[in-house]
């Protein structure tokens, strides 16, 4: 199987060398940043219908060559650099190929030349997939340590949706990337299974089952016992001042708080994976509960750093924070890379 970004690379190479055989330039192709995608309308009988496409690659020799040799060759500017490249290539295997107004070449790989592709791969029931690593990691991927893939994430005693599903095949597909690159891959479930909700539930099982360890509840409906014990927390005050007491009870080591937890945390993860067992999924569980013991460390270094300003009884991170409030709750979600930098930490960008 050939390689297509190192085919996308011969293409312009050959390209710019007929376009300007007097000149050395090596070919410059990247994939392509999103923000060069564009809209698109389509109309039916009752409305129009705008839709984002997204391009694939795009080759930046254009811009360089008309500031080197723009004046020796009599070139009006740098887009006019990119046209002469696109007018020599002769290969049909693009849906688009546009240049800007600042010299940038952008291309869409056709649908029927990956169809195409595809096709031979799996040709007689077979595939055979040879692909040159060094071609494959260059200046787009760069070289990897380690590298961790954080999807799936459901929650603990809820069902998983479609955008779990979701997650869960993207991640995997990544993770099989890598894989295949040998590159050393963690494949991270960072499950939901801490915070207030969890004191609801054992609150409800409490109440409801005095004898809990003896007559503990059906469990194989997690999702009903959840919306029970919801009902219960939004309609009655003293229940929802109760179960934050038993979330409290959670977080130090209760131990009818934990044998519950434990039991909704199994119920679950059996659930999860039957799901992940159809799908052939292999994954790692790390849940919320994993940091517990490591929050107070933090947040002594965070205090020692000095950003951290009390907020009535909370403590919260200084300015040039973005906060989100939930109106149900009073957790925050404090999203902060100038606290990753004062810990001397790299911010890893989102999937």
């Amino acid at each position: 199987m050939e390689c297509l970004i190192k085919k996308l690379k011969d293409l312009f190479q050959n390209s710019i060398q007929k376009c300007f055989p007097s000149i050395s330039e090596e070919v410059v192709v990247t994939y392509a940043n999103a923000k060069f995608g564009h809209f698109q309308c389509k109309q039916n009988k009752r409305e129009e219908i705008y839709f984002y496409t997204y391009i694939h690659y795009e080759c930046n020799n254009a811009l360089n060559i008309y500031k080197k040799h723009g004046k020796s060759l009599n070139l009006e500017n740098a887009q006019k650099v990119s046209q002469l490249i696109i007018e020599n290539i002769s290969e049909h295997f693009f849906e688009e190929i546009n240049s800007s107004a600042q010299g940038f070449i952008t291309v869409k790989v056709s649908k029927e030349y990956i169809e195409k592709s595809l096709l031979k791969l799996f040709k007689n029931n077979k595939v055979d997939i040879r692909v040159n690593i060094n071609e494959v990691i260059d200046g787009n991927i760069g070289s990897y340590g380690n590298v961790l893939v954080d999807f799936s994430s459901p929650n603990i005693a809820k069902e998983m949706h479609v955008g779990h599903l979701r997650s869960t095949i993207i991640g995997d597909s990544i993770c099989r990337i890598f894989e295949f690159l040998n590159v050393n891959t963690k494949r991270i479930n960072h499950i939901g299974d801490w915070g207030t909700q969890f004191g609801m539930i054992i609150n409800y099982i409490i109440s409801k089952y005095p004898n809990f360890k003896d007559n503990m509840p059906d469990l194989s409906n997690l999702t009903a016992l959840y919306q029970e014990s919801k009902k219960l927390y939004d309609s009655d005050k003293e229940f929802e001042k109760s179960s934050k007491e038993y979330a409290i009870k959670l977080q130090n080591n209760n131990e009818d708080c934990k044998f519950i937890w434990k039991k909704l945390c199994e119920s679950s993860i059996k659930e999860f994976d039957k799901i992940y067992k159809i799908l052939e999924i292999n994954i790692e569980y790390i849940g919320e509960s994993f940091y517990i013991s490591m929050i107070s460390d933090v947040l002594d270094m965070l205090k020692k750093k000095n950003i951290l300003t009390n907020i009535g009884e909370a403590l919260s991170f200084y300015e040039n924070c973005k906060v989100l409030n939930s109106e149900n709750e009073n957790s925050r979600l404090l999203l902060c890379h100038i606290c990753l930098e004062l810990l001397g930490m790299k911010a890893i960008e989102k999937l």
